[in-house]
């Protein structure tokens, strides 16, 4: 099982259609129950017909402790086919891939860069609770990923062998991200003086006025206070503390004005409120009240009586692009659209020796034994850090590998009951080393914290991974057999350190996965002497059974895998 909730965390962009299921984990389920009844059938059938029985001559699913004879050779050729639209949760539920990105109102939240012109325009509309919206945001995501790997295994002595695993991954992730549906559900649109000289010219022109206006004020405050002479002086006079809070209010909403409809400098928030909404009205309510203020204490006022130029245009579905790019909203991305990569995963290089084995690491005694025995094999590995790591700047482009160098050990033990089943048990510890990376913090790559952060270089320490693997095999016949697997596997914490701010864990967790294959094997009659190719072809399909602590994708695969002996022994 490859480290799908990792590479999930973070998924030139080619938007490619592809056609899920609606409910992979179901289908999968579904599939995994279909397929037993069926492999039971052929084994009664093969059983029956099959004239003799040999001890292990069919591998099957997961790790095994068969060593390979010294100068043989075994070449996996393998394809694994998976696709996830949800996420398992703890609790057992799947909820959809995107779900936690998706909210019914696009706002500060998901966009701190927005909250100026929030305040600005609670300033200027006399509403303290306002919420800024681009509407709802739908969101929903299906992965598909292929990985076509190529594994060979080189026997140096008949318990020593070497082996290494190159695998090659494409993997497309088809979001599906829909904003403001109806176009009915944003408070505020584009600010028309990005878009229009003329509308900008209008709002900016205001904020000059204002400040004009209110240096008057200011100034007659100050000549009436060290004189009594002038006609214009008696309604300051009459309620100085008035005079003075208009001049202090005009001061406080000339800055909001500015910072949301632009001032003599810029055109201001990319955002203001829609034209004849609420708001809208609010805002020209303030200005008219302000105008009002100026023509109690000044004798006139060019203040106009009308309101800000608002927004005719709100965002929508195809906005979003927009959004993302435009350095103004804090997201800093390439796109938001559907994503594919493809590229080389991590390449695994590991030593096997077999510690102990009842038959002495002889494959033709293991192939023609009748009696129980026991093997046990360590293995030590690298993982070279090659695959491409999931872009800062793509919210859902999945990485090909973690793309960290890591630790490889491994202990298999093979327990065989005579001639008709056997099951293996491993344990696996990877530990990645620490690197460094750019990436978004909080977040790590999740996408539903994609907009919180801009992109920045920290120092990464994946969490180390433990495994726990069991898996049972039935010999059909010496050329079919049935397996299957059962898959614990823990994982710490991601630690990411930024050089400045605070340092981000991802959660810690486990999860489970259960997968049943059928094999065909010609390594038998090869030993024998009855075929001229030694061999095996493994089909299995596989799922997510449950997750504790963080979510995992709700994965289902179907794999394929090609097995070509060389250098093996015949009676």
């Amino acid at each position: 099982m490859p480290d799908t909730w990792r590479t999930a965390r973070f998924a030139p962009v080619r938007s490619t259609r592809i056609l899920l299921t609606r409910r992979p984990e179901v289908r999968s389920a579904r599939a995994l129950l279909a397929v037993v009844p069926t492999v039971l059938l052929a084994g009664l059938l093969l059983t029956s017909a099959a004239p003799r029985l040999s001890a292990q001559p069919v591998a099957g699913l997961g790790e095994d402790a068969i060593p390979i004879p010294a100068r043989g050779l075994r070449v996996n050729i393998g394809v694994a086919w998976d696709q996830w639209d949800r996420r398992l949760l703890a609790d057992g539920t799947r909820s959809p891939l995107l779900d936690a990105l998706a909210t019914p109102s696009l706002g500060v939240t998901q966009l701190p860069a927005l909250a100026n012109a929030q305040s600005g325009i609670r300033a200027l509309a006399g509403l303290p609770t306002f919420d800024l919206t681009l509407g709802a945001l739908e969101a929903s995501g299906a992965v598909r990923r292929t990985t076509t790997t190529l594994q060979a295994d080189f026997g140096v002595t008949r318990r020593i062998s070497v082996g290494v695993r190159v695998p090659y991954v494409e993997v497309t992730h088809n979001a599906n991200l829909v904003l403001n549906r109806n176009g009915s559900g944003a408070n505020v649109g584009e600010n028309p003086g990005i878009l229009s000289p003329a509308s900008y010219t209008a709002n900016s022109s205001i904020f000059v006025q204002l400040g004009n206006e209110r240096t008057r004020l200011v100034n007659l405050i100050a000549s009436c206070g060290a004189s009594t002479a002038g006609s214009e002086c008696d309604a300051i006079r009459a309620d100085p503390a008035a005079a003075q809070a208009l001049a202090a209010r005009v001061a406080s909403f000339r800055e909001a004005w500015g910072a949301v409809y632009g001032n003599d400098q810029n055109v201001g928030s990319p955002l203001v409120p829609v034209q004849g909404g609420a708001v809208h009205n609010a805002v020209t309510e303030s200005l008219e009240d302000i105008r009002e203020g100026f023509t109690r204490f000044l004798s006139t006022t060019t203040l106009p009586p009308i309101g800000p130029n608002g927004a005719v245009l709100v965002y929508g579905t195809n906005g979003l692009q927009r959004i993302a790019q435009d350095s103004v909203f804090g997201v800093g991305a390439d796109t938001l659209a559907s994503a594919f990569r493809a590229g080389m995963g991590d390449v695994d290089v590991e030593a096997r020796v077999l510690l102990y084995d009842t038959w002495n690491g002889d494959q033709s005694a293991r192939l023609a034994t009748q009696r129980s025995g026991v093997r046990v094999l360590g293995s030590a590995g690298w993982r070279f850090g090659t695959a491409s790591s999931a872009q800062a700047n793509e919210a859902f482009a999945l990485a090909t590998g973690d793309g960290v160098n890591a630790l490889l050990l491994r202990a298999t033990t093979d327990l065989v009951w005579k001639n008709r089943a056997w099951v293996s048990a491993t344990v696996r510890s990877t530990t990645p080393l620490a690197d460094n990376a750019v990436v978004r913090v909080p977040g790590a790559g999740l996408p539903e914290l994609f907009f919180l952060s801009a992109p920045q270089a920290v120092s990464r320490t994946l969490g180390q991974r433990l495994d726990l693997e069991v898996a049972p095999r039935l010999n059909l016949s010496d050329k079919f057999g049935v397996s299957a697997t059962w898959l614990y596997r823990s994982f710490g914490a991601d630690r990411y350190e930024p050089a400045e701010g605070d340092v981000f864990e991802t959660g810690s967790g486990s999860a489970q996965f259960g997968a049943i294959g059928l094999t065909y094997s010609t390594l038998a009659a090869f030993a024998r002497g009855k075929s001229k190719f030694a061999l095996e072809v493994l089909f299995a399909h596989e799922v997510a059974l449950s997750a504790s602590d963080s979510p995992i994708p709700s994965l289902a695969r179907d794999r394929l895998e090609l097995r070509i002996f060389r250098g093996f022994p015949k009676r």
